[in-house]
């Protein structure tokens, strides 16, 4: 076939290519024109709306089922979106139980689990919401693509839902974290008070960027236990005594850095099971990434307990380089 197309091309005349040039010229000519005035389209938006979230109450108390789904565009990681179904549901379900519409992120004591410090953090500023998810699990996901773009993102979350202010609720049981200032120059002492309303047991968990430490109860003090209304310093003066320092420090190149105290008030009758540290070390620490699953170990058995047996407190404070 190439060969009998060149014997072609080889018997047109002169005037013949001359006139296929000219159409080839005006042709071209045509299709910059074409080009030059033809609009971009770009490619239509993704739709973002979502269905509203179906929800039902389970036979066991304080559980709830959400169905909700939401639509994510191709730049958006499932992680992502997964994150923010989450979100939703969990507001929902919230909503739900306590009749109030949810201004703020839910805390969630199962999602602490794999959470490293630095997203604590941020986590641990919702805590003062007076609804909380002390139990949840993800009985249904699915991914769908649509046609017209994106993805369509169907997600089912059982969730026991802890009202802080219902029927089985104390609001007189509070528990209080005073920091002499908002921020700490690196090298300085860092010291804190604490106080509970009711008769209670303290556990004082500490968030930083690069970790994260049970600080009561610890080596020296395996069980404190306060009165109302009673301030209790920390480090206290039986650490202070054994030489206990706790000293402000920033992760190497950085010139700042956020950390958190996450206090737990526990009606004194009660105890958890919480874990001491090993090999001498007077606080039970850990890297970053362990930090979701070292919270998440201390505070689940929560979960278990009537809202007016524990209450929960939380301050935070900025670290600055000198």
């Amino acid at each position: 076939m190439d060969l009998l197309r060149h014997k072609h091309k080889q018997a047109f005349s002169g005037k013949a290519w001359l006139l296929l040039a000219l159409i080839a010229l005006v042709v071209s000519a045509c299709s910059r024109g074409a080009v030059r005035d033809q609009k971009v389209l770009a490619p239509p938006p993704v739709d973002l709306t979502s269905d509203a979230p179906h929800i039902k109450r389970l036979d066991d108390p304080g559980w709830v089922e959400v169905r909700t789904s939401l639509v994510f565009g191709e730049h958006e990681a499932l992680m992502q979106a997964r994150t923010r179904a989450l979100a939703k549901a969990r507001a929902s379900a919230c909503e739900f139980i306590s009749g109030t519409t949810v201004r703020s992120s839910v805390f969630s004591f199962e999602a602490l689990r794999n959470q490293e410090s630095s997203e604590l953090i941020e986590v641990l500023s919702s805590v003062f919401a007076e609804c909380v998810v002390v139990d949840e699990n993800i009985v249904e996901q699915k991914v769908t693509a649509l046609p017209s773009g994106g993805f369509r993102l169907d997600l089912a979350l059982r969730a026991k839902v802890v009202d802080r202010r219902g029927p089985d609720s104390d609001p007189g049981f509070e528990v209080c974290v005073r920091l002499p200032r908002e921020h700490f120059l690196e090298g300085e002492e860092v010291s804190f008070e604490v106080r509970s309303t009711r008769r209670a047991r303290l556990f004082i968990f500490s968030v930083y960027q690069d970790g994260a430490g049970l600080l009561v109860p610890n080596r020296f003090e395996p069980d404190v236990v306060v009165n109302p209304g009673e301030w209790v310093r920390f480090p206290s003066k039986e650490l202070y005594d054994r030489g206990v320092r706790v000293v402000a420090h920033l992760p190497e190149g950085a010139r700042s850095s956020p950390e958190s105290l996450l206090v737990i008030a526990l009606r004194d009758e009660h105890k958890l099971d919480a874990l001491l540290p090993s090999g001498g070390q007077v606080f039970l620490e850990t890297h970053a990434s362990g930090a979701g699953l070292l919270l998440h170990d201390i505070i689940a058995p929560l979960a278990g307990l009537r809202p007016s047996e524990w209450a929960l407190g939380q301050a935070g404070y900025l670290i600055l380089s000198k």
